[in-house]
C-alpha cells in the first residue's frame, strides 16, 4: 500500500495548520509512517514531525497493530522530543506501550511499560524536573484556559502501579524546588511538598505533607477503596473514602499580604479535620479555631479586632461555638450553624452587636447595637434584624453635600 497526502491551509477553533504531509509506505505486514506538520495551536506555533514502522493483525472482527514509534519532535516551544523508541501494541480494548523515554523542555519522563486491558492495568515509569511552569503552558496551548497560578516548581516521581483482581504498588511525588506565585508576583515561601499513594488490595493509602512559610503546614493521610468494575479494580464515585487533615497557619499576616495592600489579617488559626464517605458523598468532620484574629480594611475604614473562632463541624454542619470580635470598645459575636452540603439544614445563625464601632476612619465613623438573624427556608436565604446607630459621623466631600437651594 502507498499513501501519500498534502494539505495546506486546514484551520479549526484552536488548530491552524499551514502545511501537513502524511505518507504510508509498505504492506499490511510491514510498512512506514511519517507525519510532518507546520502551523499554530491556539496561537503558539507548532512544528511537529513523526515517524513509526510497524503491521497490521486481523483479528476476530477486528484488526490491531503493533509497532515501534522511531521518532517525535516538536522544534517550537515546547520542545518536546522521544529520546528512544517506542514499542506499541493497539487493539480493541487493548494498548501495551514499552519502554521508552520522552523529553520535555528540561524534563525526562522515562517509562518503563504500560498495560492496559480491561481487566488489567500496569505502569511502571519515573519522571525527573519537570517544571509545572512548561506543562502549565502546554495545557493552556491545548485547552486555552489559563491558570490561576503561575509557578517555577520543580518535580521529580516515579510509579509503580498494578490494577487487576486486586491493587499494588505505589506513585510518589517529591518537591525538588520551586514555589507557587499566587497573583502572579507573590510567592508562598513552599519549602516542602510530597505526595505518596500505596496500592494495597483493595484500596489506596495516601499521605501528603506540605509546609510554606507563608501559610504554614499542612499534613494529612486517609485511604479511598477501590471498587471492581470490568474484572479490575478502580477508583468509583461510590468508593468509600477516610482520612484525616491537620493544618496550622501561625499568622494570617503573611497570607493577607498576598490579597494587597487594602486587606490586613492578623491572628493564628489551626484545624483538625476527618472524612468519611464515599467519594461523591464525603462527609466532614472536625475543628477550626482561631485566636487573636483581627480584620482591616482600609478602604471602608472597618477594623475588628481580638477575634476568636471555635467551630466545631460535625456531619457537614459547621457548629458556631463561639466566634466573637471587637471593634472599638465594643462587640461582635455570632453563634448557629452552616450546612457545608448545601442540604435542607442550611443556615441558621445570629448576630448580635454591642456598641460596634464597625466603621473607624476620619471620614467615616459609625457604632451600631442590635442583632440580626439568617436561615434558610425552601431554598431562599431570609435575613431579619434591628440594628440602632449609638454613634454616626460622616464627612461628604463639597461636591456631593446636600444642596438646599430650590428647584
Amino acid at each position: 500500500m502507498s499513501l501519500n497526502l498534502n494539505a495546506a491551509g486546514l484551520h479549526s477553533v484552536s488548530l491552524n495548520l499551514s502545511n501537513l504531509h502524511a505518507k504510508i509506505d509498505g504492506t499490511y505486514a510491514k510498512h512506514t509512517i511519517r507525519v510532518d506538520a507546520d502551523g499554530k495551536v491556539r496561537g503558539q506555533a507548532l512544528k511537529l514531525s513523526m515517524e513509526a514502522m510497524g503491521q497490521l493483525l486481523e483479528q476476530a472482527q477486528s484488526l490491531a497493530w503493533n509497532g515501534v514509534l522511531r521518532a517525535l519532535e516538536n522544534q517550537t516551544s515546547p520542545r518536546l522530543q522521544l529520546e528512544t523508541p517506542l514499542s506499541r501494541a493497539a487493539g480493541p480494548g487493548r494498548l501495551e506501550i514499552g519502554a521508552g523515554r520522552l523529553k520535555i523542555a528540561d524534563a525526562s519522563f522515562d517509562l518503563q511499560s504500560l498495560v492496559f486491558r480491561d481487566d488489567l492495568l500496569r505502569s511502571q515509569g519515573s519522571f525527573q524536573s519537570p517544571e509545572l511552569a512548561q506543562l502549565i503552558a502546554l495545557q493552556k496551548q491545548f485547552t486555552g484556559q489559563t491558570p490561576a497560578v503561575s509557578t517555577d516548581l520543580v518535580l521529580d516521581g516515579r510509579w509503580n502501579v498494578t490494577l487487576a483482581d486486586r491493587a499494588e504498588g505505589f506513585v510518589e511525588i517529591i518537591r525538588r524546588g520551586g514555589d507557587l506565585r499566587l497573583n502572579c508576583q507573590s510567592t508562598i515561601g513552599l519549602s516542602q511538598l510530597e505526595l505518596r499513594a500505596d496500592l494495597q488490595d483493595d484500596h489506596i493509602a495516601l499521605r501528603a505533607q506540605a509546609k510554606a512559610t507563608r501559610i504554614g503546614s499542612v499534613e494529612g493521610q486517609g485511604q479511598i477503596g477501590l471498587q471492581r468494575r470490568d474484572g479490575r479494580l478502580a477508583i468509583a464515585d461510590r468508593s468509600p473514602i477516610s482520612g484525616r487533615m491537620t493544618a496550622s497557619i501561625p499568622s494570617l499576616q503573611t497570607i493577607a499580604a498576598l490579597a494587597g495592600p487594602r486587606l490586613a489579617l492578623v491572628g493564628a488559626v489551626a484545624m483538625d479535620l476527618t472524612a468519611s464517605g464515599t467519594l461523591a458523598d464525603p462527609v466532614i468532620s472536625g475543628t477550626l479555631m482561631g485566636d487573636r484574629l483581627g480584620l482591616t480594611l482600609y478602604d471602608q475604614g472597618v477594623h475588628l479586632h481580638d477575634g476568636i473562632a471555635r467551630l466545631r463541624m460535625d456531619n457537614n454542619i459547621v457548629e458556631l461555638q463561639r466566634v466573637e470580635f471587637q471593634g472599638g470598645s465594643g462587640t461582635l459575636k455570632a453563634t448557629g450553624h452552616i450546612a457545608l452540603d448545601g442540604a435542607a439544614r442550611g443556615l441558621n445563625a445570629t448576630i448580635v452587636a454591642n456598641k460596634l464601632q464597625l466603621l473607624a476612619s476620619p471620614s467615616a465613623q459609625l457604632t451600631v447595637t442590635g442583632n440580626a438573624e439568617a436561615a434558610t427556608a425552601a431554598g431562599q436565604l431570609l435575613v431579619k434584624g434591628k440594628f440602632a446607630v449609638d454613634h454616626g459621623l460622616f464627612n461628604l466631600p463639597d461636591k456631593t453635600a446636600p444642596n438646599s437651594t430650590p428647584m
